[in-house]
């Protein structure tokens, strides 16, 4: 048995956050239908980290087990013709079977952008999200009173 590591971008707008829940779909539940799929063999993956409904990632780590005889790096290339145009597979490679995506993990990086104005961006919004790493993007209309809110998710987690 092998474990395959996946590097997951996903624009969540249309999904109700990464993990599978009864709720709605996931990116997760999505991911896991391709590499069934791919694999004629249910399949599922573990993620490195949990995102709300709506919240974006650039570099979610994944990881499944499998027994196909695939090459690794070309497992990313198959499933990106399997999975709609929001989720994308950045890479594939094999790691060790003691690989854990959230326990082997030695840094997380989350960016939160708050749009601190009445009306949101619109059709500008693709524009920023593809400008850098998006995990967050809020409407908070002007004079709410989170103009302080920076101080609080601002700095470093361990």
């Amino acid at each position: 048995m092998r474990r395959i590591k996946l590097i997951v971008a996903y624009d969540g707008t249309n999904y109700c956050g990464w993990q599978v829940q009864p709720n709605g779909i996931t990116v997760q539940e999505v991911l896991n239908q391709a590499l069934s799929d791919l694999f004629a063999k249910k399949t599922a993956c573990i993620g490195a980290s949990r995102t709300d409904a709506g919240v974006h990632a650039l570099g979610n780590v994944a990881v499944f087990d499998t027994d196909a005889r695939m090459p690794a790096d070309r497992i990313a290339f198959a499933l990106n013709t399997r999975l709609p145009a929001d989720i994308r597979i950045q890479g594939s490679s094999e790691v060790p079977p003691d690989f854990h995506p959230r326990f082997t993990a030695t840094v997380k990086t989350y960016e939160y952008r708050i749009l601190n104005r009445t009306f949101a961006l619109g059709a500008l919004y693709d524009h920023i999200a593809a400008a850098g790493t998006l995990l967050a993007f809020l409407v908070r209309p002007a004079g709410c009173g989170c103009d302080a809110a920076g101080s609080i998710v601002s700095g470093w987690h361990a």
